[in-house]
């Protein structure tokens, strides 16, 4: 297995979305959980187009600010803000860039991860943000030139590169860490929704990370009676 594979979040949707319909799954896109009763035995649910469904399973992907763990857990483990924010830029790829690299700055990094389609990569800078201020849209070409003012070489170019605030993307950095187990019955929470460490945040990287959480804490690990296998259930999946 590769120690990192980068490809843009569009690209990863199209994979994760075809191998779901191949498996026969069916997906619904523009609805979310309006009502759920979960027995024990098994989950009836209310979709805010007035969908009903009787599952044996429900799963929650539905991000840092998940109303699905809200539902479950209360409001004691929610998101927190680490002080530290991201931005991100999708450039064309000069020739040179043949794989990541990452720049350590005074108390920021910067960095550049080539992409899937082979003429684009990104260009990202974590830095401190106190306060978690708001940035204006306008604003932004302006202080990412500012912030990334103490590098040289490669991110100096990109830097000096940087004319217009189009497709400059800034995201405050949290965290959630909701203790085992991620379930109550027969639903459960998984993705940034249960365990989302400031390092990897809204990083594509929960169909590396998910297996072991998953095992230990799947409210369908044991055998059901009979031997039969747990069918399907509900995806409730929503990007932060």
């Amino acid at each position: 297995m590769p120690a990192n594979n980068a490809l843009a979040r569009r690209d990863l949707h199209d994979i994760l979305t075809g191998a779901a319909r191949r498996a026969g799954a069916k997906v619904s896109y523009g609805v979310s959980l309006r009502d759920l009763e979960d027995t024990g035995d098994e989950a009836h649910v209310t979709l805010t187009d007035s969908t009903t469904g009787t599952y044996d399973l429900v799963v929650g992907f539905d991000g840092l600010r998940s109303p699905l763990r809200r539902r479950l857990f209360g409001t004691e483990f929610e998101h927190a803000f680490t002080g530290y924010a991201v931005w991100r830029l999708t450039m064309p790829r000069p020739t040179e860039v043949t794989n990541t690299l990452l720049f350590q700055g005074d108390g920021t990094k910067a960095g550049v991860i080539r992409l899937s389609d082979h003429h684009s990569m990104y260009l990202l800078h974590v830095a401190p943000e106190p306060g978690n201020p708001h940035i204006a849209p306008d604003r932004m070409a302006d202080l990412l030139t500012e912030r990334l003012a103490g590098y040289g070489g490669l991110t100096g170019e990109l830097r000096d590169s940087i004319t217009s605030p189009d497709g400059i993307v800034h995201s405050p950095l949290s965290e959630v860490f909701l203790p085992s187990p991620w379930f109550r019955n027969r639903t459960i929470v998984l993705g940034d929704a249960a365990y989302a460490p400031p390092t990897t945040p809204r990083v594509p990287a929960w169909p590396v990370r998910t297996p072991w959480p998953w095992a230990r804490n799947s409210p369908c690990r044991s055998a059901q009676p009979g031997g039969a296998r747990p069918q399907p259930a509900l995806l409730n999946s929503q990007t932060p």
